[in-house]
């Protein structure tokens, strides 16, 4: 596990935690003890106890009947619901962007796809710059949307995604630059409904990705 610095540290642990369960490096029935997970991110109890409650809420954690508590099962089926509501959601998101986005503001999300699609994978710490990028990608269609109730929804959903997505998958990248690309061409043209519908599909076929990812790593989805 990760150290974490920013606050509110109970909050980020939790994200980590449910980064490395999402990526597989922590196996449904791995047993998540408050001591090793203050000891792995320097804080007191407190925190822990804070990222674990938050997991059991989310369903990521599950706890024993004396009080354990361990890394929940979930399916195949669970990842792919999460990205179909998630990419609804986006694609709602980037209908509207397309309807209401101020001037200058696709030549910013240009410019990030530019910088996203200059990145050579051999280079590791400009790869490294790559989950950021494509999280203000994303943030930057939410926000060009103008709509604060869907942001508040997408920004709830989007934790169910790990953010190292597009690092991790071999080939991800990629073919999510192609994508972005597309979906630009779109929102550049003013179709809103071909941009939306481009963003939905970007969004739900990564979860066939992901579930492929986690078999690989010997994750049983059920």
């Amino acid at each position: 596990m990760s150290r974490v610095s920013r606050k509110p540290l109970g909050a980020q642990i939790a994200d980590v935690i449910r980064n490395e369960i999402l990526l597989g490096k922590l196996k449904p029935g791995a047993q998540l003890r408050q001591d090793e997970i203050c000891e792995a991110f320097g804080t007191s109890r407190m925190p822990a106890r804070d990222a674990l409650k938050q997991l059991t809420l989310e369903g990521f954690v599950g706890e024993t009947s004396s009080g354990r508590s361990y890394v929940a099962s979930f399916s195949g089926s669970d990842l792919h619901d999460i990205y179909d509501i998630e990419g609804a959601l986006h694609g709602l998101a980037t209908k509207h962007a397309t309807e209401r986005h101020e001037p200058g503001e696709l030549d910013d999300l240009r410019r990030i796809h530019a910088e996203m699609s200059a990145i050579d994978g051999k280079d590791e710490a400009a790869l490294a710059r790559l989950p950021e990028l494509n999280y203000e990608f994303h943030r930057m269609v939410n926000r060009m949307a103008r709509s604060s109730r869907l942001r508040a929804s997408l920004r709830t959903l989007s934790l169910n995604i790990p953010r190292d997505y597009i690092i991790e998958i071999p080939g991800y990248a990629a073919r999510a630059n192609a994508e972005h690309g597309a979906i630009l061409e779109a929102m550049g043209a003013g179709e809103a409904g071909l941009a939306g519908s481009l963003m939905t599909r970007h969004i739900s076929d990564a979860a066939d990705d992901l579930v492929a990812f986690l078999a690989s790593r010997g994750v049983d989805l059920g």
